[in-house]
């Protein structure tokens, strides 16, 4: 535009307007102007492009507190950030190409705070052909506060939504309905990038194209009934993973009432859900453990009175006959009956010390060859007449790296219970070598396991007759034993054919040097001195009877009621040998057993006790006890213990 009338030192020159005319009537009306100038919301300042201040309003005065006359003062006055080669630089484009100048002015107060100003620019050429730059400045302050309040708050609810761990998303309120929002943790549990996700399609997004029709029909469904939706769905992320969430989607509609984005929040329940069904699996672990515990506990209760009426029956026949081979029978049918009964109690302790995690496993170089025939011998003598045990040697003269005494179970296990079945003709056991591992079996021809029974056969409590003899125990001993040893279990049986039991054991062989006084050391000495005194510490009275009958014609015998009797018997008398009972009153027999190995490392101390798990085993040793046999005692056991050390 151009301007009419002088502009100097800041006074717009009335006097001068229209060449002196004398026009009143344009005076007047260069007083609106100069009115209208005064009371607008904006400041106005015009410049030389030197940076000269001409003119500015009266807001643009008040603003930066400037004189009527404004000769002397410059753009740079106004903003100190500005130079003459800065200024040059901003108006050049204004001059040469008309082009609106804007730029942001920050003008701190002098109480603190900072007011902003957004200034406009563009040259005019006077009718002198001057040329001036006009620069017209608002107060953006409130505007630009409450931009960076908002700025702010949108950062806090982008952090919010970010961290919050619930899956976020909007998409656009169809027809493709595309992503515009996507939070961190629908990234972190898809593995999908929100990058690759926005601006896309379900199609385009999820690798399952299945999980993507399934979203686009809930989708439409809920444009179509604009009512909220909540479900379960699942879906695959690009892992592979497979996530359940639980999912609700509803719409946004405009001032218009017309839908135009459509959110979701769906919270990840993936480990809920598998929390959920380990709590059902325990649940019904519970009550089958309940059941079975019930179970176990008849059970038992009919095993374990079964012998025990056997006992205490022919115990008193024993009493009222005179008939020494009715005596004989009877005895007989006892002895029978207890070894069963022990049985019984070696099998629920190891199977509680099994599941317990508690069955301590003493891997030692073992001869396979000795340790099968020393089974034999012992099953020998108690096969059925008819029924032959055969051993067949593999030809595996070694030693291997385990745990004798369990294979020695599992084995003895397997000849028992082919001995139930097996009326006769023949047990035949054996091993041989496969590949990495020894393969033990015992083969019978008894009756044969049902083809339907065949796969629970190595389950608890799984008899094939529930007339026969046993707890049901055996055969999952077994399986527990060769599994914690490194090796499997399986059966081959037809009804009416017999069965074979094979389990493996890995072949770690290793070479054993054998000093002949070593094993001469090792044979088991029967003529042992007359004459050496045993000390025995033992509280129950008919334990101590027990242990005289079976030794005291051999061994002269001292008997302490309890630990302190036995630490002052050893002082008095020094025996060869001491038999010492754990479980005591005054001074148990761990204690005794310290205070004697204070005075005496040499002397034999062999533990008797009731206590029949493997850590009560440990804490003997560890005591000083130099042996452990566990109650009921086996007499051949206990003198071939004795034995070993007073030889």
């Amino acid at each position: 535009m151009l301007f009419m009338g002088d502009l100097e030192n800041g006074v717009l020159g009335k006097e001068n307007v229209a060449g002196d005319n004398g026009n009143e009537s344009f005076k007047d009306e260069i007083d609106v102007i100069c009115y209208a100038l005064d009371h607008v919301d904006q400041e106005i300042f015009v410049f030389r492009p030197s940076g000269e201040l001409v003119y500015t309003n009266q807001p643009g005065k008040d603003r930066f507190h400037l004189p009527e006359n404004l000769a002397g003062i410059y753009a740079w006055t106004l903003d100190p950030t500005l130079t003459l080669e800065s200024w040059n630089k901003r108006i050049q484009p204004v001059r040469e190409c008309g082009e609106n100048f804007e730029s942001m002015l920050y003008l701190n107060r002098p109480g603190g705070g900072c007011d902003v100003l957004k200034m406009f620019a563009h040259s005019t050429i006077r009718v002198s052909g001057e040329e001036l730059i006009w620069v017209f400045g608002r107060d953006v302050s409130l505007h630009v506060k409450n931009e960076n309040r908002i700025k702010e708050l949108n950062s806090i609810m982008n952090t919010v939504l970010d961290n919050i761990p619930v899956y976020l998303f909007v998409k656009d309120a169809g027809p493709e309905f595309r992503y515009v929002y996507w939070n961190k943790a629908f990234e972190t549990y898809s593995h999908i990038l929100r990058e690759n996700a926005l601006g896309k399609t379900d199609f385009e997004v999820f690798p399952n194209q299945k999980d993507a029709e399934r979203f686009r029909r809930d989708d439409k469904e809920l444009l179509r009934t604009g009512k909220d939706i909540e479900f379960l769905e699942t879906y695959e992320t690009k892992k592979g993973e497979i996530r359940t969430v639980k999912t609700l989607k509803t719409l946004v509609r405009n001032d218009s009432g017309e839908p135009c984005f459509l959110v979701g929040v769906s919270w990840d329940i993936t480990d809920l859900k598998s929390t959920e069904q380990e709590l059902v699996k325990a649940r019904l672990k519970a009550e089958q453990s309940d059941k079975l515990k019930s179970a176990f506990l008849a059970n038992m209760s009919h095993e374990i009175r079964t012998p025990l009426n056997a006992i205490i029956g022919f115990t008193r026949l024993v009493a009222e006959t005179e008939d020494a081979s009715e005596k004989d029978y009877y005895l007989n049918i006892v002895e029978n009956n207890s070894e069963l009964l022990t049985q019984l109690i070696n099998d629920i302790l190891d199977l509680s010390r099994i599941e317990a995690g508690s069955l301590e496993f003493v891997y030692k170089p073992v001869s396979i060859r000795e340790l099968c025939l020393k089974i034999q011998e012992v099953h020998r003598v108690r096969m059925k007449e008819d029924v032959q045990l055969e051993f067949e040697d593999g030809g595996l003269n070694t030693h291997v790296l385990t745990d004798g005494n369990r294979l020695f179970q599992v084995i003895s296990n397997l000849i028992t219970n082919a001995s139930k079945f097996t009326a006769k003709g023949f047990i035949r056991f054996g091993y041989q070598q496969v590949g990495d591992f020894i393969e033990f079996y015992v083969a019978d021809s008894g009756c044969g396991i049902p083809k339907d029974k065949v796969p629970t056969i190595f389950d608890r409590f799984t008899k094939l007759n529930t007339f026969a003899q046993g707890s049901g125990l055996g055969l999952a001993i077994c399986k527990m034993l060769v599994e914690k040893m490194g090796g499997n279990i399986f059966v081959q049986s037809e009804e009416g054919r017999g069965s074979i039991f094979k389990f493996t054991i890995p072949y770690q062989r290793i070479t054993i040097e054998t000093d002949m006084n070593d094993m001469e050391n090792n044979e088991i000495k029967e003529n042992v001195s007359v004459g050496r005194t045993i000390l025995v510490a033992e509280d129950v009275e008919s334990n101590f009877l027990l242990l005289k009958a079976i030794i005291g014609k051999t061994y002269t015998l001292l008997h302490a009621w309890n630990g302190k009797e036995a630490v002052e018997i050893y002082e008095q008398s020094l025996p060869d040998l001491i038999l010492m009972d754990i479980k005591m009153p005054e001074m148990d027999g761990l204690e005794a057993t310290r205070i004697i190995r204070k005075v005496s490392q040499e002397i034999p101390i062999i533990a008797l006790t009731a206590f029949a798990f493997d850590d009560d085993r440990v804490k003997a040793l560890e005591a000083g006890c130099n042996d452990y046999l566990t109650k009921p005692l086996s007499a051949p056991l206990l003198k071939e213990t004795i034995a070993k050390y007073l030889v």
